[in-house]
């Protein structure tokens, strides 16, 4: 065995594995500084619909979330704010943190009563309405919203009517500015991890990259082992 032509393998080895590093260090800070050049990105979405998810995943990207810490539910930055125009849809047990009396019918409008910079852009995920509706109730059994399962299957056509009028709006206003506001769905997004930079591209921010994996080790509220009491089959709409 020629160990001299061994070592020289080997520190052939290293040096291009370091190379690949930097390149890759570099190409990520590269990113992060595009995307902070690009602005201000708000997320958005109803409980259990995957925000939490969502935020992890404009991190890891490199954005700069300005909503990221939560404000009192009922301050219009807060990520499932309530923007519909009909507050007596917000369901009874969730009036009290998220009534508000805040309206706006443009991105410029809603950015101005955040006190948002007027160009930050918006991405708003959701789940399909079955699973969101019955994730949404087995939260409020572990919140103590109901007492039982029966109440909170009572609760059922409010909750329908919050997911509905919650993504009304915003699908209204991407479907009028789509350069501002783009909405993703949960489930497609576990399906291919590159939606979520399609539509990072759509809002204007400067992205090159190919391949990304979203995999954490935890989301937030979102224990791996948890009881589900409510299953889809209860759910009839």
């Amino acid at each position: 065995m020629n160990i001299c032509a061994s070592l020289k393998e080997k520190n052939m080895l290293k040096k291009i594995h370091q190379r690949l590093k930097y390149i890759g260090a570099k190409k990520l800070a590269t990113l992060k500084i595009g995307l902070k050049q690009s602005g201000f990105i708000a997320h958005h979405g109803l409980q259990r619909n995957g925000t939490n998810f969502l935020l992890l995943s404009l991190k890891q990207i490199g954005c700069s979330v300005i909503n990221e810490f939560d404000p009192p539910r009922n301050q219009p930055q807060h990520k499932h704010f309530r923007w519909y125009a009909d507050k007596d849809l917000i369901p009874p047990v969730l009036s009290a943190e998220y009534g508000n009396t805040y309206a706006a019918k443009s991105i410029l409008e809603l950015n101005t009563l955040c006190r948002f910079p007027s160009d930050t852009r918006h991405i708003v995920i959701y789940k399909a309405m079955k699973p969101a509706l019955v994730s949404m109730l087995n939260w409020g059994l572990r919140c103590q919203w109901f007492a039982t399962k029966e109440e909170a299957l009572q609760a059922l056509p409010a909750f329908k009517a919050d997911y509905e009028a919650y993504y009304e709006f915003w699908q209204n206003l991407a479907t009028k500015e789509p350069h501002m506001v783009q909405l993703l769905s949960f489930e497609e997004l576990l399906a291919n991890h590159l939606l979520i930079i399609e539509r990072l591209k759509h809002l204007g921010f400067e992205l090159d990259q190919t391949s990304i994996k979203l995999d954490f080790d935890e989301i937030p509220q979102s224990p791996k082992e948890r009881r589900q009491v409510i299953v889809i089959d209860d759910v009839h709409l």
